[in-house]
């Protein structure tokens, strides 16, 4: 079964183009599928009771047309698979008649937030999202998941210190906290069409961010590294 909820795109949502800015798109993508959740019956807090959680590991979105100011929307999202302790989403955003505006494919990963591994993905949840594989979007029309760094070339930016204000309700830095602080290193994002996300692992209080900006032939790429050089979030965006 799917679930959508409709929306405005809001003044607090957009960026100095009036468009919606990624770190808005990305909230309302997990905001969905929390909602989804919440509906089938396995929200949050009945996952956090059993000590485990859902947790995003990757997400591709094709932009057809950055949604705009006062935009009357419809967020949608449908599991497609369930693969062992995987669970793949699909996304999309629509206008109130109809346009596809955004669409994206997610991969989120089942945990145990108290041993900080992922366990398989229980029957009764798979049954109660249901899957609709034929909805899933193409990869090679909005891309791969794993995405590769270059070896070199990465411009080095100032590390800065996790806070607080970073975390969810799982304790770890939001998913969109991640998009946030990659923002600040791109220039530009309205001629953006392709957009690849990898949460690679998790990042607590005190932890320290190093970001590296890498420019791509038709696009570029944020890591925001760990002191050891293995990153905590990669942002791809391409034309």
């Amino acid at each position: 079964m799917s679930y959508s909820f409709e929306s405005r795109v809001r003044f607090s949502e957009i960026d100095q183009h009036e468009n919606m800015t990624l770190h808005s798109m990305v909230n309302y993508f997990q905001d969905c599928a929390t909602f989804h959740s919440e509906e089938v019956g396995f929200g949050f807090h009945r996952n956090q009771a059993a000590g485990q959680a859902w947790i995003i590991a990757a997400m591709q979105i094709r932009v057809d047309r950055w949604p705009r100011f006062n935009e009357l929307i419809r967020v949608s999202t449908w599991a497609t698979r369930f693969r062992g302790m995987i669970g793949l989403r699909s996304n999309s955003i629509e206008t109130a008649d109809g346009e596809l505006l955004v669409a994206a494919n997610a991969q989120w990963v089942y945990m145990d937030m108290k041993k900080q591994v992922p366990i398989r993905v229980p029957a009764e949840q798979t049954e109660a999202y249901g899957i609709e594989p034929e909805r899933a979007f193409p990869e090679e029309t909005i891309g791969g998941r794993k995405i590769q760094v270059p070896a070199e070339g990465g411009t080095a930016h100032d590390p800065f210190v996790i806070l607080e204000q970073h975390l969810d309700i799982n304790g770890h830095v939001n998913n969109g906290q991640f998009v946030l602080m990659s923002m600040k290193y791109f220039p530009e994002l309205p001629g953006t069409r392709h957009l690849r996300l990898e949460f690679s692992r998790q990042a607590f209080p005190g932890d320290v961010i190093c970001p590296f900006v890498y420019t791509l032939p038709d696009g570029m790429m944020v890591t925001l590294c760990g002191e050891d050089g293995k990153p905590y979030f990669i942002a791809e965006a391409r034309k």
